[in-house]
């Protein structure tokens, strides 16, 4: 986020589009991080995808966010979907504040 309007992470929220961690060449992971939805309380909301040549050829991550849910892709095809509660709980869906985008390269 870019305000921290919820307070620090993972209250005011995190969307990871794409997350390759250097123990699992092969695997992208979709997340979310909140309050109520995050690892440390092992309630974290996820997908992790293998693609074998995640390292090797080009692919295109992509994220569509509206005020419903969180939808992410890999090569056009949807690989998960974080679905808003509607329960007014900013712990379960921080994510109607500004966030800025931060890229890894």
């Amino acid at each position: 986020p870019t305000d921290q309007k919820y307070g620090s992470w993972p209250n005011s929220g995190e969307i990871d589009v794409m997350e390759n961690v250097g123990w699992a060449p092969g695997v992208i992971h979709n997340s979310v991080h909140t309050g109520a939805f995050n690892h440390r309380l092992r309630s974290h909301k996820h997908a992790e995808v293998v693609v074998d040549d995640a390292h090797s050829a080009f692919h295109v991550y992509g994220v569509e966010w509206d005020e419903d849910s969180i939808k992410y892709s890999i090569d056009g095809q949807q690989t998960f979907e974080f679905v808003n509660t509607k329960s007014g709980n900013p712990a379960e869906w921080p994510f109607s504040q500004r966030f800025h985008l931060i890229l890894n390269v």
